[in-house]
């Protein structure tokens, strides 16, 4: 029961989402916060201490309708100890930024990711994973030993010839699957934008895959499966993480092979690169590949080796990496990616995919959705993509899900084609262009209503949105954030 009490903290379906007095402000959220941690680390009075944490725990769930009396007690025994010791070692997270409570407004928070120090991860923790074809030319078969337990295998199925001269394939991003999540007096039965997603709706997203024509080739999955908390442990993680792949399998593996990523929600934590070669091949050399990862480079949760690692590999294999696929952002975005030795050569495009999970933040939403790509067969090019997205409002009063296409990339945008330069054409229309910038925000939050938009006379707030697109340098961002 505690668990998924627990679970619910990110999901309050009884509060009135246009009632702001229920919610703390940025600075006292902080405040309780510094507290809190001041006290645990240098406080030797265990009543002290309980007290300290009574209080912030009270707080924080009176805000999200929860009754503090019948749950704090148990929170703190089961947790107390646990978070003593994130203090202590001062891995305790922005709590008030998870919270949605003090959103990342500054450069420096949301775009430049802070330099790496001895109690980091180097990319000496990265490795990229080749899956496909063994060298003798047959599939390669993976098996997690939680799921073998249980009698579920992960075979790659028997593919007839497919008619179409295309390669179709779906990419599937960030389901954080909610095992709690229950219908409520405001709360509808496929989910809700203050909570994860809800079992219902994911199983039918993934059931939608299976009606596409042609029959998509294979699938990615750029991971995230587990719900959002503050309190996450490795045993709730894995079990989330086994829920999702369970639903994967059952679902997809009768239509192609999967191929998935692990989400920095995994039992891990990190993004682990994946290089998808076409079928059909087991070597990577002179062959064209997609490289995924859950978080794009850049990224404010991601350290620069990564992000200048990545650029390099881009620089270098441009003729070989094809598509960039990411997701983590929850959201519809791109970003140019330049030769770090000549900024005005494009080397690859980042494609961030928005969510099947419809949280984005707290009291902010995003309406669930997947992408189809389609690939020239002989030649793998990109040819482009169609997003297809849940009108959860229209789900839950109708009481059921249909999936409608929200646009074809190279139709929306005007583009000939998924190329690089493409993206860059759009990338300066989207900073420069009122109609292209309303396109883009309104894809960018998936249609989603209720949504803040930007007014075309302030341009800070449109550039902070498409300045994203230009660069992945910090400098060259900072640069277009003044208008240069």
């Amino acid at each position: 029961m505690m668990m998924h009490d627990r679970r619910r903290a990110f999901c309050a379906p009884e509060i009135d989402p246009e009632n702001d007095g229920a919610f703390i402000a940025c600075d006292e959220c902080k405040g309780y916060v510094d507290k809190i941690k001041h006290v645990l680390k240098h406080e030797t009075n265990q009543s002290q201490k309980h007290s300290a944490a009574y209080n912030a725990c009270h707080k924080f769930l009176s805000m999200f309708g929860h009754n503090p009396e019948a749950h704090c007690p148990e929170l703190l025994d089961s947790h107390l100890e646990s978070i003593e010791l994130v203090i202590h070692v001062d891995k305790l997270p922005d709590v008030c930024n998870l919270l949605g409570l003090c959103p990342d407004d500054e450069l420096d928070a949301s775009y430049i990711s802070p330099g790496l120090d001895d109690n980091h991860l180097s990319l000496d923790n990265y490795e990229l994973l080749y899956t496909g074809l063994d060298d003798s030319g047959n599939d390669v078969s993976y098996n997690y030993d939680g799921l073998r337990d249980e009698g579920i295998e992960f075979p790659h199925p028997v593919r007839s010839e497919q008619s179409s001269p295309n390669i179709t394939f779906v990419q599937i991003s960030d389901i954080h699957f909610d095992p709690a999540y229950a219908q409520g007096r405001r709360a509808g039965p496929f989910g809700d934008f203050n909570c994860d997603a809800a079992e219902r709706a994911v199983k039918d997203i993934l059931d939608f895959t299976l009606t596409l024509d042609p029959v998509p080739d294979f699938f990615v999955y750029v991971g995230d499966s587990s719900y959002h908390a503050l309190l996450e442990f490795m045993w709730e993680k894995i079990e989330d993480n086994r829920d999702v792949t369970k639903m994967l399998v059952e679902k997809l593996r009768d239509t192609g092979p999967i191929y998935p990523v692990f989400g920095n929600h995994a039992a891990s934590w990190g993004s682990s690169p994946l290089l998808i070669p076409p079928p059909g091949t087991n070597h990577l050399q002179e062959e064209r590949v997609i490289f995924t990862s859950h978080m794009r480079p850049r990224y404010g949760g991601t350290y620069p080796e990564y992000a200048d690692y990545v650029d390099s590999l881009l620089a270098e294999f441009s003729d070989v990496i094809i598509l960039q696929l990411y997701g983590h952002e929850h959201d519809d975005s791109f970003l140019i990616h330049r030769d770090p030795g000549n900024s005005s050569r494009v080397v690859g495009t980042s494609l961030s995919a928005p969510s099947v999970t419809p949280f984005f933040d707290v009291r902010v939403g995003v309406n669930p959705a997947i992408r189809v790509f389609t690939l020239e067969r002989d030649t793998w090019s990109p040819l482009d993509y169609t997003q297809y997205y849940v009108d959860l409002e229209e789900a839950n009063r109708d009481g059921s899900i249909t999936m409608k296409v929200q646009y074809q990339f190279t139709e929306e945008y005007g583009l000939p084609d998924m190329s690089p330069d493409s993206f860059a054409a759009l990338s300066e229309r989207v900073i420069t262009n009122w109609s292209d910038f309303q396109k883009y925000e309104s894809n960018f939050q998936v249609l989603t209503n209720g949504r803040d938009h930007c007014s075309q006379s302030d341009l800070d707030c449109r550039r902070k949105l498409a300045c994203h697109t230009r660069t992945a340098d910090p400098s060259g961002y900072a640069a277009c954030l003044r208008g240069q």
